[in-house]
């Protein structure tokens, strides 16, 4: 499976590094998996999904309440 490392993100998404490590930390994504041998994120396909949906978000100037409300209403559309 092809991951990808926190540069990698940031530059598909458009998101900073700290923004990625942010919206991690406050529960917007993941938990991303690390790598085994150094620890550093490793981002899947659909981890890049959702970045993607957040960026689009914050673009229009949606807060970091809202974003959970949509997330939360993303995963239960798919059921």
């Amino acid at each position: 499976m092809t991951t990808f490392g926190i540069q990698d993100a940031s530059r598909r998404s458009g998101l900073s590094e700290p923004t990625l490590r942010y919206y991690e930390d406050v529960g917007l994504l993941g938990p991303i998996d690390r790598d085994d041998r150094n620890g550093h994120r490793r981002y899947r396909p659909q981890d890049l999904d959702v970045l993607e949906a957040l960026a689009c978000l914050r673009a229009v100037g949606v807060g970091i309440e809202d974003m959970r409300t949509y997330q939360a209403n993303r995963a239960r559309g798919r059921r």
